[in-house]
């Protein structure tokens, strides 16, 4: 995982290759919001990037199947 200079995060992901999972974030750990949908890679992971939350604002992340 990796947190930017500009408050953006990235991580990466890794499962079989194929699975499908959603990226869901929360400011409180209890209302999750769906972000990004997507498929683990034939290299066996998927990345993402918070773009959305630049100003610092301190968010939970999950990976839901």
């Amino acid at each position: 995982m990796w947190r930017y200079g500009n408050g953006m995060f990235s991580f990466r992901f890794y499962g079989e290759p194929g699975d499908r999972c959603v990226v869901q974030a929360s400011a409180n750990l209890t209302h999750w919001t769906a972000l990004a949908t997507n498929q683990v890679s034939g290299l066996g992971y998927f990345g993402f990037t918070d773009m959305a939350s630049p100003n610092h604002v301190q968010q939970f992340y999950r990976i839901a199947p």
